[in-house]
């Protein structure tokens, strides 16, 4: 191809979405996580990645032709300003992990974070700011789910252990009762299996999938 034709192409690459549908950047991080949320801010989407960050996008309510493309072109590299993915747009990065960011939860107008750091922070939905840091766990926090009957909130860590904390304070720390210790296959080392998920139901229940290829139940 010629080198218009590739340039072309490369930034069509970057602004028409994909079959119909959207794509959205995460400067080459692997998504671990994502969550939305819809407010009087408007709708947004929060991804985590292997980045440490919490990106976030904003849905625009305009249409796609009415969106301008403006383009910086530095050597050989194609930089978007304020770009526009199939009217989201990339608003900001929530930075405060060491991390990278393993899980997120939505729950009244508050977003939680779990990451490979041991700790959940909890940022507002709607300002983006960090409301409260907690020292979770002592490995990383792979997994977090919410049970909005009872206020709580349920993370699962790497170190095998499982706690409750009430909702927007944090508070509690509730470790459940750990499953019984595996042995490593290869080693022989004893330690707890790692928590990979979590659901929480209705009623009050609490799974948990571990990576000993077991999935544990409690009773919240």
């Amino acid at each position: 191809l010629a080198a218009a034709e590739t340039w072309l192409l490369l930034l069509l690459s970057l602004f028409i979405p994909a079959s119909g549908g959207w794509t959205g950047w995460t400067e080459g991080q692997t998504v671990l996580a994502l969550a939305s949320w819809s407010g009087l801010e408007g709708e947004r989407l929060f991804c985590g990645s292997r980045s440490h960050n919490i990106k976030v996008w904003r849905k625009e309510a305009v249409r796609e032709e009415d969106v301008k493309l403006r383009e910086t072109i530095r050597g050989t590299e194609v930089q978007a300003a304020d770009a526009v993915y199939g009217g989201w747009v990339d608003e900001a990065d929530l930075e405060g992990h060491v991390g990278r960011v393993e899980a997120l939860a939505v729950s009244g107008g508050r977003l939680y974070s779990g990451s490979s750091d041991g700790t959940v922070r909890v940022w507002g939905c709607g300002d983006l700011k960090c409301q409260r840091v907690v020292d979770a766990h002592q490995d990383a926090v792979m997994a977090l789910c919410l049970w909005e009957e009872g206020g709580s909130v349920v993370s699962g860590s790497l170190d095998g252990s499982v706690k409750t904390w009430r909702e927007a304070s944090m508070e509690g720390g509730l470790e459940m009762r750990p499953p019984p210790f595996s042995a490593n296959p290869h080693t022989g080392e004893q330690r707890p299996p790692g928590v990979r998920c979590m659901l929480a139901t209705r009623g009050g229940l609490a799974f948990g999938g571990y990576l000993d290829c077991t999935v544990r139940a409690w009773d919240l």
